[in-house]
């Protein structure tokens, strides 16, 4: 057992074992703190640093290839034409853009959100979904300022923003949840 402080307080408690002692503040059953980030738990934790590149490499890679998929299905010659004019460079450099911003909101959605708990994980998901699509917005308009579009780009950023925030918000509460459906699907998948 262990000796009484001077001011009265005990300094430890005897583990049941006996083998050691525990001190105030010890845990037994705490972790090491490295389970995966933060939460709604209020901790300031930093999520999985994998989980968060995989998440805004997924979500990125989706939310470009998906469209120019599609529309290279409907128009082949309009699509080719638009990704030959954009460039490789500035290409690069929205795609990065976008990255960045998706990489920073998964980051910030991970230290609020549990993937365990949907709702709240979709709720944080589209509350963090809405800066990236502003981020994205303002991308695509830096590029098309530099190819000299600067009074389209005004009244696209005026209003675009509004729109920007919405589609957002949206996109990230959907990427939320097939995020929480993915790993509901790999939690029954791999064994515990």
């Amino acid at each position: 057992m262990a000796e009484p402080r001077p001011d009265g307080r005990d300094g430890g408690v005897a583990d049941p074992d006996g083998d050691t002692e525990l001190t105030e503040g010890d845990d037994p059953d705490a972790g090491d703190g490295s389970g995966g980030g933060g939460g709604p738990d209020g901790s300031d934790a930093d999520p999985d640093p994998l989980l968060v590149w995989a998440l805004s490499t997924f979500h990125v890679a989706t939310l470009v290839a998906l469209p120019v998929w599609l529309a290279h299905a409907v128009a082949p010659a309009a699509v080719g034409g638009l990704l030959d004019s954009l460039g490789t460079l500035p290409g690069v450099g929205v795609y990065l853009t976008i990255w960045a911003a998706t990489w920073w909101s998964n980051r910030a959605w991970l230290r609020e959100a549990d993937l365990a708990d949907g709702r709240g994980a979709v709720a944080a998901g589209a509350k963090w979904g809405a800066p990236t699509g502003v981020a994205a917005l303002l991308a695509v308009l830096a590029v098309l300022a530099i190819q000299g579009l600067g009074v389209f780009v005004a009244v696209v950023a005026a209003i675009g923003i509004v729109v920007a925030i919405l589609v957002g918000a949206v996109v990230g509460g959907l990427f939320a949840g097939l995020d929480v459906a993915l790993y509901r699907i790999s939690g029954a998948l791999v064994p515990e």
